[in-house]
């Protein structure tokens, strides 16, 4: 139908949205650990969003479609029933991941070639900011920051999303060969 359709269509994007939360939400719990340096911080926030996003992205939607259907098989002969589980669910799930890779490289690309939100924040810190001087013009105002400043690179998200690219190339490479060129 139409909106099983649309609902595929769009499960790309939504994933990829509540995905570019999750370094957010991570990163504040990993400053509740106390780290002592940016790298610490970094590293902890690089190992939490691999961890969460292998599991969220690719073992939950590669097992959840079968698994609520073979639920009591499961609970008979957990090992045997787990890996027949995968067997089949796996080749299954490769349209899905070549869809979430082409959507996640293109919006992401464009979001951060077109720098929207630094160019948002630059414009309301050009009204709402001090602008007395050259100098204040070109510091941070709160989060509000001028174009001139670009800002740090956030590698644990970037990793963490290249790492689980390079997961599922690696998996979807044997299974479904057409996909290697998709996640390419």
């Amino acid at each position: 139908s139409l909106f099983d359709d649309l609902l595929a269509a769009v499960a790309p994007l939504a994933l990829i949205v509540l995905n570019s939360l999750l370094p957010a939400i991570l990163g504040f719990y990993c400053k509740l650990e106390g780290h002592i340096g940016t790298p610490s911080l970094q590293a902890s926030l690089f190992n939490k969003l691999t961890l969460f996003q292998l599991v969220q992205t690719f073992f939950v939607s590669a097992i959840s479609g079968s698994l609520f259907d073979q639920l009591t098989c499961l609970t008979n002969d957990p090992a045997g029933q787990t890996i027949r589980i995968l067997a089949t669910s796996l080749p299954s799930q490769a349209v899905t991941f070549m869809g979430l890779t082409i959507v996640q490289t293109t919006v992401g690309m464009c979001h951060e070639l077109l720098r929207m939100m630094p160019a948002l924040f630059a414009f309301i810190r050009r009204y709402v900011g001090p602008r007395l001087t050259e100098e204040e013009r070109k510091e941070d105002f709160f989060i509000l920051a001028p174009l001139c400043n670009p800002g740090e690179v956030d590698y644990a998200a970037l990793f963490a999303e290249t790492m689980l690219m390079f997961i599922t190339l690696f998996v979807y490479a044997i299974l479904s060969p057409i996909s290697s060129f998709v996640m390419l």
